[in-house]
């Protein structure tokens, strides 16, 4: 205690500067996140037009795409905290295991709560919860072999969620509690593909800079497949987005849709995100991203505290009029910028992020074992 006060504040700004952006962590997957991050506060607060070849569209690339991004690096960082490119084994993993699904019920259990505040946002947080559960039987395998499952659940599930669309109806209160509580706009029987690459992804050396080229011709060819295919096959068939029969939707393209065009495509395109931060979080440029940076180091904190932030906010808008007060350019930028600011603030003066934190004391406090080496921990949010 006595050693703890007497470190001055400088001295800890500079211990918290070094924790940042110093060789412990993987800067380019913090500057991911925090893209990802600023993603969804654009999908949140702005009505964003669909992407197209006119730039003032170009903005709507975050619609879709930054959720699918948040997704793929959850896996990154489910890789990373049990062992990155040196998987754990024996005890350690049957540790991390258990410490996987303890922070998978805390997610789940936080999305709940973020859910009952009854904002105009789709909760992603309960999807994520039940994709670390399913990550756990995952922890073993090999990065090639994780790719190919990732590239077969992208085949299977699209079809599989498309029968269960045009089966199903979500027509009463309980299936549609049931609905939020499952976060089925964020379907995890084909959101299991997005975490399953991205574990595929933290297996490989992400340190080496061949490892970010890789992630860019991957990613980059993985995305032209998908995005072509579903725009192929809507121009040959002529149909409607949303309409259709039983192909029509499994093949659908359009954000949101979790058809196999949108999964390749938007996987792809995070994939190549993913690679070109690594690419560019290198040297003097790492530490010009230090904000952005320090967002991305707590993702969880900035993703809750913008939901808790709107639904303070929106008990001040006069009821239905969100979309036409609270979606604009004008509150992205401040809110934004404030939440960067929040985040670069707390990193420097206080460490980590006060959720990522006090999720991580939990599982550790519940699940006793000797933890990961630290250099296997690095990037770990």
């Amino acid at each position: 205690m006595a050693a703890e006060a007497a470190v001055t504040p400088a001295r800890r700004v500079a211990r918290n500067w070094e924790r940042l952006t110093g060789p412990s962590r993987i800067g380019g997957i913090d500057t991911a996140r925090g893209l990802a991050v600023i993603g969804m506060l654009a999908a949140h607060l702005i009505g964003l037009p669909v992407p197209g070849l006119d730039p003032e569209t170009w903005g709507g690339v975050a619609t879709g795409r930054s959720s699918i991004l948040f997704a793929t690096l959850a896996g990154v960082s489910v890789a990373l905290m049990t062992g990155g490119a040196r998987p754990v084994d024996g005890e350690r993993l049957r540790t991390s295991s258990a410490r996987l699904a303890v922070r998978a019920l805390v997610i789940f259990l936080i999305g709940l709560m973020l859910v009952a505040l009854n904002t105009p946002i789709i909760i992603i947080l309960p999807t994520y919860g039940i994709l670390f559960l399913l990550a756990i039987p995952l922890l073993s395998v090999p990065p090639r072999g994780l790719a190919g499952i990732a590239v077969a659940l992208g085949v299977a599930t699209p079809l599989l969620w498309a029968f269960v669309k045009l089966v199903a109806e979500w027509s009463t209160d309980e299936q549609s509690a049931a609905f939020l509580i499952l976060g089925l706009e964020y379907p995890f029987v084909v959101w299991i593909a997005f975490l399953v690459a991205g574990m595929a992804v933290g297996r490989l050396p992400l340190r080496s800079w061949r490892t970010g080229l890789l992630l860019v011709a991957i990613g980059g060819a993985v995305s032209l497949v998908g995005y072509g295919f579903g725009h192929l096959w809507r121009e040959a068939t002529g149909v409607v987005p949303g309409e259709g029969g039983f192909l029509d939707h499994a093949f659908q393209v359009d954000p949101h849709s979790s058809g196999m065009g949108e999964v390749f495509g938007s996987g792809g395109f995070a994939i190549l995100v993913i690679g070109l931060s690594l690419l560019v979080t290198r040297g003097a440029v790492g530490a010009v991203l230090a904000p952005l940076r320090a967002l991305g180091s707590m993702p969880l904190t900035a993703y809750s505290g913008q939901i808790v932030a709107l639904a303070v906010m929106q008990a001040t808008i006069e009821p239905g009029n969100w979309p036409n007060e609270m979606r604009v350019l004008e509150m992205f930028v401040p809110f934004t910028l404030v939440t960067i600011l929040f985040c670069t603030a707390w990193a420097l003066l206080v460490g980590r992020g006060p959720i990522e934190a006090a999720v991580d004391r939990f599982s550790r406090y519940m699940v006793p074992g000797r933890p990961v080496a630290p250099e296997r921990t690095a990037s770990l949010s």
